[in-house]
């Protein structure tokens, strides 16, 4: 798979997932496309602001109980399921995650689009993409944002 950066890792099976570092221009080619756009920003108020279009707003607190104000484990399976499901994810769609540093939440430095990332892919989904930079470069780039959810 092209992408902005080269960087990408590929499981040792053809079944095991993918995840891939992609560029702006990589993810905004594919706004009309069957991807799903996940934005993983800690706070919701930051998605309702401004995302990238096509984004739903799905983030690590849906897939893991807090402990001390942390994601601690993983909620069961089934909940994991019922969550994709609510948000059109599937175990072959395609998946871009990115988050930033909210103008509400005032922290995000890469860690949560890292997170959902390796979640996505922990629970099988066979194509996760993480924006090089997120929302913030998205943004310094000039790109299309939206309120539209």
């Amino acid at each position: 798979m092209e992408n902005d950066t080269g960087i990408s890792l590929r499981g040792d099976e053809m079944n095991e997932p993918t995840v891939e570092l992609i560029g702006p221009s990589w993810l905004e080619n594919r706004l009309d496309k069957d991807i799903r756009i996940l934005d993983a920003q800690p706070n919701i108020h930051d998605y309702i602001q401004e995302h990238v279009p096509g984004a739903v707003y799905f983030n690590e607190g849906l897939l893991r109980v807090p402990y001390l104000g942390r994601p601690g484990a993983y909620v069961d399976d089934e909940v994991v399921t019922r969550n994709f499901e609510r948000v059109g994810i599937t175990p072959s769609t395609p998946v871009a995650v990115y988050t930033a540093k909210g103008v509400f939440s005032k922290m995000g430095e890469g860690l949560a689009q890292t997170m959902m990332a390796y979640s996505l892919a922990r629970f099988g989904v066979e194509n996760v993409y993480v924006l090089n930079g997120g929302l913030d470069r998205w943004k310094e780039e000039e790109r299309e944002l939206t309120q539209v959810f």
